[in-house]
């Protein structure tokens, strides 16, 4: 019962842990700072998709400011990374059969 009880509160302090990176992290992006590619990593893996979202959003609309979000497709990737796939070529791999 005892060692429940350890891995329990070890389990809590664990996630406390991430969930205060996650936090310094995300400001750290708010604040413009430079994330690195593992920093990056984690926060895909790690954060709420929503605050990922709503910080990407803050991110934008410091450079481009307003409602009008536009983005450009790339048909021409020779890869195409996706959770249910880690890769696809554009002449028509498995991923990239279900995506057209």
């Amino acid at each position: 019962m005892r060692d429940n009880r350890l891995c329990l509160t070890f389990v809590k302090h664990l996630l406390n842990a991430i969930d205060m990176q996650v936090t310094d992290l995300l400001e750290r992006a708010l604040r413009l700072e430079f994330l690195t590619a593992e920093e990056g990593v984690f926060l895909l893996e790690q954060a709420p998709t929503a605050e990922l979202a709503y910080v990407g959003n803050a991110m934008r609309q410091r450079h481009v400011p307003g409602n009008v979000v536009t983005w450009i497709i790339d048909r021409n990737s020779p890869m195409c990374v996706l959770p249910t796939a880690s890769f696809a070529t554009s002449t028509g791999g498995p991923a990239m059969k279900r995506l057209m």
